[in-house]
């Protein structure tokens, strides 16, 4: 099994059981209830705790700041990755951004930028040979939506590494690529 397939693996299942916990299913019912917005810092955070109990997880960093390749980029010097994740007993650091957005569609363009935004690292700086995760939270929208902004988007991505989840008992679900 190659690295890219493990990593989709370890990301799902780990993904899939920070999404399921009752106090977090609680927080989203609330949120869409009250109609809080802009909560991304939140999930990282709820994320962040998530991580350091797990017993899958050997390590993590949170906001890890680059030097970007400024023939590509010239109107900043830096830029954050949310997260790195190193799966116990794996050596890699694992890539991932977060985004959220009630609209499913701008949810996935933001992710698409995330993307675009990793690129930009300065190769000496990069702490993994690995590429970027994406993981949104967005409204439910039915699959085929989802994969029609992709195609808006133009984002060409491997069908194998692609998962949709819904969150239970919310109006939320998450998207991976």
């Amino acid at each position: 099994m190659d690295t890219t397939h493990k990593d989709f693996i370890f990301l799902k299942n780990l993904l899939t059981e920070f999404v399921s916990q009752p106090h977090l299913i609680r927080r989203f019912q609330i949120m869409k209830e009250t109609k809080i917005s802009g909560w991304e810092i939140w999930f990282q955070i709820e994320l962040a705790i998530f991580l350091q109990q797990h017993e899958d997880v050997a390590d993590w960093e949170r906001e890890s700041r680059h030097s970007i390749d400024k023939r590509k980029v010239d109107w900043r010097n830096n830029i954050s990755i949310d997260f790195y994740i190193r799966q116990r007993c794996a050596h890699g650091l694992i890539p991932l951004e977060i985004k959220q957005n009630e609209v499913a569609k701008q949810c996935i363009k933001n992710m698409i930028e995330d993307i675009n935004k990793f690129r930009k690292i300065k190769p000496s700086s990069h702490k993994t040979n690995r590429e970027p995760w994406c993981l949104g939270i967005h409204n439910k929208v039915n699959e085929k939506t989802i994969r029609d902004y992709l195609t808006d988007y133009d984002l060409i991505y491997n069908e194998n590494y692609f998962w949709i989840h819904e969150i239970p008992n919310t109006e939320y679900m998450i998207t991976l690529f």
